[in-house]
């Protein structure tokens, strides 16, 4: 505290800022403020002219700043001026209640904004603190956000009320006098709540309660008596009191008694029927349904439960439910149980009620706090993220050095920075950072680490537990919770003996009450190992800028309601995607003008104003109102604009189907009881074991049977069954074997600390991208590029025609080695390439040398002085088509990512003298220390390589925009891109002016996980012609009706004949139906009898085989096979005789594996694959072959046909299982052609024959003269 403070000489001129009881009170901005109370912030001034003694005051102000607690604003300084004491206080947010305009409110209004402060000061009396002075102009409101925002304690010193103030004696006089009890603090809170819902009354010494519901007004009589003995001596006696809560009966105004704890309840899974809204005139609108069991409809009225909530009753529990839909699960916590006249019992809100819908739809910590109070400040990130700056930079360098000193042998500063800043370099550059902003950096990380240090710090214990913070052991943990539907990634959780479960949050910023938010849901997603392990749990802020660790509470219901109500809402805007019929819509800019003026959108109002605007969200806006003066639409023709709305809302909604789709199955993990469901389906291993855990290299090793199920890369989850009460070890798949797996986890140590057996290994949903196609979708809409528009949004256009036809009037230049490498549709591909007007399509089927002509076509371009990005699907296609660059002499490339994750391109690069190092970004990163050679490096580089994904979010992608502009590219040119949904294309190509995408349609298409976001559904679903009724039928509990699965899956008639359909529908596809393309026609794969059948069944005998391959044969020695495995058959079909049992069949998976021994003994040069449809049979496969070869059988590549899209062996044999139906999933046309074409010289394919000849598609190919038919007799072959 400063004890240098003089008031300005010019306060006797100026005019209090306002008057309360106590005497004047100035603010000061930071220019007007002088001495010791000079600040960044404005400040209270105030004068006692009645105090005398310096050491007096000076003890009241110390123990004002030690209350510690949450939203104090105590002096921070004061000083003496001609015999008057002065005081400076930090300003808290808003203005004191009693300045404010706020007006009457509605009981249940007044109660919801009281009651987190009651509910503080209830969390303080626990810590042993008591407040003791709070009045309605100390306690300040912000009307911007709603809420109460602190308490000033700059009037502690003393007060002296005026005679019309009725405050009991223990709230006057000089604070050293005044000796506060709980009970004092009871009175200030209901003079409080009567300020907010009786302005008029609150100052009186015996308020007129009128307007003040019945049940309430006893307890509130008593609270305010002069006798603090007559008090109620709990704040939760004043809390539980004031509740509307369970004091009504459904349909009914009479106000009753609250329940008791025996008429409480916990409703959990429980799924909504019967849903519909009421309205009662005394509480307003209202909601009525009942709950039922989870997986079935209720047989009668004894297996449900009535469930009502009104507005004005618990206004934040009732908009908390508002959404629920006919099918949700929903889980009721602490719900009040009453009856009615018939004793029939309801559910309805409690004090403490706290409902979750879909509990088994996890939502991000991170989206449910920037949804509070507005779920479009989610959506306006999703669509266009803030531009990175400094404080994220230096957030994650934090970050870093935190979980560096949480290792085993912690670094030095200097040497975790010199780890540390290397990898950030690139964000640095996207940040907009230079070499002249390092020093500050590093010179705020010194602070900041010391800090963190101090934190580190023995505690006082001489054991081996004594560093708070790593005494536990998890650090950076992943968290899922089905109670509240939740996930979060905490930056250090700590568990002992000593301290019980720790959660702790790291910030490097200011403090801001969001930050306790974050906490308290990391420790609802903590809670129930907690209780489980019979531990005290605690949370916990540290803000490294000043070592601070701030406690929050966990007995908070008002921000639990809070959460959850944003946490609800959430789910009901990702709901609305799949079933448009709930009615949600999130609200559009200034639809609700005081939330859009609050201080969490300032960052996000600019974006929000210009989305709304830019995609039409505001329901008014019209296209023909949209193309003028000022709009970003000006000059448009309104139909386009029209089309380009659609377009948007189309494709958003498609997104939001997907993601619900794979949250779902996230959902799917968290629900125990269907363990064996996800066994059977081969998406989890049960009765697993862990062997071996190695803490420093972050492995866990586990035992068991079929582990082979996995495959390195794969995401896994690894628990001990109930993922809510027990840990879990989040990590990737580093290796697999016959009896083993191996997982990379952050949290692997945990495990060392649990029972060996009983571990559960469940495959993570691949989730990624969804933010990625948003971003990229909204991208391409605000580019505004009406050439290009006119070939996404209206390709039968003659615009579009034009914008995408290029055919040279004399033969079109090109390089020496262009011109003797490639064939001639190769040239004529890279032709239209390099002077189609917008974009060119190039089909490649499987063969043709689609990445040759890639290749070539960069180097034009670059010869031309042109930049391209690459980019594909898969980071595999990346490398590859870069490799194909320096196979063509081509070197001046950067692959965005790191050497040591692309092995076989940097084996490329060193085979050819090359060193990794520099060509590749993060290790570009490594090797130049200077942000500015770093820079020059990235900028001088002509092509650079990256995924669809990376296109959108990578720091390179992001540093060139900031550098060049929003295209910083000439060209995109994008592989595999029959596979890309169609809006992750869109990323690559709003980075460049032209595009090339490269693809087949024929081939594999997008993988899309929810059905109803495909194309055969929404093309069923638009020709349905169906009577309402029977539309509206639901035949299972929590299905859609088929009337709003139409209305989710309908495409808007404005987009009629532009062939937009589902997510399975790549842009490719689409574009190629309608626009010109060249498609490459000379293979050099497959031996020609290979490729007949794919020639003729999808390519119209458009194919030939160059005569390099067209008549070569596997080299094989005879075997007992024969004409299985004899070369001149270079197709052959081998009948089994068998039953499948679904998705597995034994005996043609154990003919295939004779088979393969004996190409493996006769051909051991050769390469075999192995493709099957299934899952399940390529994993019987896999583990037949480890039985028969061991760990030769590795040699062998075994998968499913999305495996081996775009690779090649010598020979591939096909498992195609099924032998009763052949079914749509085996009959995919494209799934076909690839699992097929993947053989270069020989292709043996099993099957049941009299089951694919029901098929006409199989049975022209086993009917076709190239391919020799033999029936399986093992047997015979002994």
């Amino acid at each position: 505290m400063s004890f240098v403070f003089a008031p300005p000489a010019e306060i006797a001129s100026l005019e209090p800022s306002f008057l309360p009881p106590s005497g004047p009170v100035w603010i000061l901005d930071p220019g007007q403020q002088s001495g010791g109370a000079s600040a960044s912030r404005p400040i209270l001034l105030r004068r006692y002219e009645g105090l005398t003694s310096v050491l007096a005051l000076s003890a009241v102000l110390r123990r004002a700043a030690g209350a510690h607690q949450s939203r104090l604003f105590a002096p921070c300084a004061w000083g003496t001026s001609e015999g008057v004491f002065w005081t400076a206080t930090p300003v808290p947010g808003g203005k004191p209640l009693m300045s404010t305009d706020l007006s009457r409110l509605p009981w249940q209004q007044a109660v919801s904004l009281w009651r987190p402060l009651a509910e503080a000061v209830r969390a303080a009396h626990g810590r042993g603190v008591v407040h003791g002075l709070l009045s309605p102009w100390n306690v300040w409101y912000d009307d911007t956000i709603e809420k109460l925002t602190g308490v000033d304690l700059g009037c502690w010193p003393g007060e002296r009320l005026g005679q019309d103030v009725h405050w009991p004696a223990e709230m006057q006089g000089l604070a050293s006098a005044r000796q506060p009890t709980p009970a004092t603090d009871v009175y200030g809170l209901a003079r409080l709540l009567i300020w907010l819902a009786l302005p008029a009354e609150a100052m009186r010494a015996t308020p007129n309660f009128s307007g003040i519901p019945a049940f309430a007004i006893p307890t509130l009589e008593r609270a305010i008596c002069q006798d603090p003995g007559r008090r109620p001596q709990r704040v939760d006696e004043l809390i539980d009191a004031t509740s509307f809560a369970s004091s009504i009966r459904e349909g009914s105004d009479h106000a009753g008694d609250e329940p008791s704890d025996e008429r409480r309840a916990d409703v959990l899974f429980r799924r909504v029927h019967g849903r519909e809204t009421i309205e009662n005139k005394r509480f307003g609108p209202g909601l009525r349904f009942h709950l039922g069991p989870a997986n079935e409809a209720p047989a009668n009225e004894a297996e449900s439960t009535g469930v009502f909530f009104y507005e004005g009753v618990d206004r934040d529990v009732y908009h908390s439910v508002r959404w629920a839909w006919e099918g949700a699960l929903i889980n009721l916590f602490d719900a009040g149980v009453v009856e009615d006249s018939t004793k029939r019992r309801f559910l309805t809100s409690h004090a403490r009620c706290l409902p979750v819908v879909e509990p088994y739809w996890p939502v991000s910590v991170t989206d449910v706090l920037t949804a509070e109070h507005c779920t479009s400040r989610v959506l306006v990130d999703q669509r266009e993220a803030g531009a990175p700056g400094r404080a994220l930079v230096f957030g994650s360098l934090v970050h870093g050095l935190l979980e560096d000193l949480s290792s085993a042998s912690p670094p030095t500063l200097d040497e975790a920075l010199e780890a540390r800043l290397p990898l950030l370099r690139i964000d640095m550059l996207a940040s907009g950072l230079g070499d002249d902003d390092l020093p500050a950096l590093v010179l705020d990380a010194h602070k900041h680490f010391e800090n963190l240090v101090k934190f580190s710090a023995a505690g006082g214990r001489n054991d081996a537990l004594s560093r708070v913070g790593w005494s536990g052991r998890h650090a950076e943990a992943t968290r899922y919770s089905a109670m509240f539907g939740l996930e979060g990634r905490i930056d250090l959780v700590t568990e002992d003996e000593h301290d019980g479960l720790q959660i702790i949050e790291l910030k490097t910023g200011k403090p801001w009450d969001g930050h306790l938010s974050q906490v308290r849901c990391y420790t609802l997603l903590w809670g129930g190992l907690a209780r489980q392990s019979g531990v005290a749990m605690s949370g916990h802020v540290l803000y490294s800028a000043n070592g601070r660790m701030e406690t929050i509470a966990l007995e908070d219901t008002a921000r639990e309601r809070r959460i959850l109500r944003a946490r609800n809402e959430l789910v009901a805007c990702h709901r609305s995607h799949v079933d448009p019929s709930i009615g949600y819509k999130a609200p559009h800019f200034m639809e609700h003008p005081r939330q859009c003026n609050a201080a969490p959108c300032r960052w996000r109002k600019d974006r929000c104003q210009e989305q709304t605007a830019m995609l039409g969200l505001n329901p008014s806006a019209r296209a023909d109102q949209s193309t003028g003066p000022g709009s970003p639409w000006q000059g448009w023709e309104p139909s386009l604009v029209s089309r380009a709305w659609a377009y948007h809302a189309h494709f958003n909604r498609l997104i939001g189907m997907e993601r619900w789709a794979e949250n779902a199955a996230l959902g799917l993990i968290l629900q125990s009881q269907r363990l064996a469901e996800r066994v059977a389906n081969r998406s989890a291993l049960a009765d697993l074991r862990v062997v071996e855990v190695d803490s420093e290299a972050g492995r866990l090793s586990l035992s068991g049977r079929a582990t082979r199920l996995f495959s390195p890369g794969d995401f896994v989850l690894a628990h001990r069954g109930d993922i809510d009460t027990g840990h879990v070890v989040k990590g990737v798949v580093v290796s697999t074997t016959g009896e083993g797996i191996v997982v990379r986890s952050q949290s692997a140590a945990i495990a060392a600390t649990l029972p060996q057996d009983g571990w559960i290994l469940d495959a993570l949903p691949a989730r990624m991208g969804h933010r990625s196609a948003l971003q990229a979708l909204y991208g391409a809409i605000k580019h505004r590029d009406r050439a290009r528009a006119q070939v996404l949004l209206d390709p039968q256009s003659l615009a579009a025609r034009e914008a995408m036809a290029f055919e040279p009037t004399q033969p079109f230049a090109l390089l020496e080695d262009s011109e003797r490498a490639l064939n001639t549709t190769q040239r004529l591909a890279v032709a239209r390439a390099l002077g189609a007007p917008v974009g060119t399509l190039i089909q490649g089927p499987p063969g043709t040398g689609k990445t040759t002509v890639i290749a070539h076509l960069v180097r034009e371009l670059v010869a031309r002085g042109q930049r391209v990005v690459l980019c594909a699907l898969t980071n595999t296609a990346v490398d590859t088509m870069l490799a194909k660059l320096l196979d063509a002499g081509h070197r001046d490339f950067v692959r965005v990512g790191s050497s040591g994750r692309c092995r076989e391109l940097s084996d490329k690069l060193r085979a050819q003298g090359l060193a990794p190092r520099d060509f590749f970004s993060d290790d570009l990163a490594q090797a130049n220390s200077s942000l500015g050679s770093l820079s020059q490096a990235l900028l001088d580089t002509m092509v650079i390589g990256c995924t669809a994904h990376g296109s959108v979010g990578a720091s390179v992608i992001k540093f060139l925009c900031h550098k060049r502009g929003a295209q910083p590219f000439d060209v995109a040119i994008v592989d595999e891109a029959g596979q890309l949904t169609e809006p992750m294309t869109l990323g690559p190509l709003n980075l460049a002016r032209r595009f090339v995408l490269v693809g087949d349609h024929r081939q594999l298409p997008p993988i899309v996980e929810n059905e109803q976001a495909q194309s055969v559904f929404i093309e069923g679903f638009a020709s349905l012609d169906a009577p309402e009724d029977d539309l509206a039928l639901v035949d299972e509990p929590g299905q859609l009706s088929l009337l709003a699965q139409q209305s989710a899956s309908q495409v808007s008639a404005v987009l009629d004949g532009a062939g937009v359909g589902g997510l399975d529908r790549s842009l490719f596809e689409r574009l190629v139906e309608r626009l010109p393309f060249v498609m490459l026609e000379e293979q050099y794969r497959m031996n020609e009898a290979i490729m007949a059948f794919s020639n003729a069944a999808f390519y119209g005998d458009r194919l030939r085989a160059h005569e390099s391959v067209a008549t070569q044969a596997l080299d094989i020695a005879a075997t007992k096979l024969g004409a299985i495995t004899a070369p001149e058959h270079a197709v052959v079909f081998v009948n089994v005789d068998a039953s499948d049992d679904g998705r597995t069949n034994l005996a043609e998976a154990q003919a295939l594996v004779e088979t393969l021994i004996c190409l493996g003994q006769a051909a051991p040069a050769a390469t075999i694959g192995v493709v099957s449809p299934f899952r399940a049979q390529a994993h019987l496969l896999r583990e037949l072959l480890h039985t028969a070869l061991g760990e030769s059988a590795l040699k062998i590549d075994v998968d499913t046909v999305e495996r081996f899209q775009g690779s090649e062996r010598d020979v591939i044999l096909v498992s195609l299982v099924k032998t009763g139906r052949a079914g749509d999933f085996l009959s995919d046309e494209r799934r076909l052609n690839v699992t097929l074409t993947r053989a270069r010289k020989k292709l043996i394919v099993f099957g049941h024959r009299p089951c694919l000849e029901l098929s006409p598609l199989y049975r022209r190919l086993i009917e076709q003269p190239q391919t020799f038919i033999v029936d399986w007799q093992s047997s015979a072959h002994d």
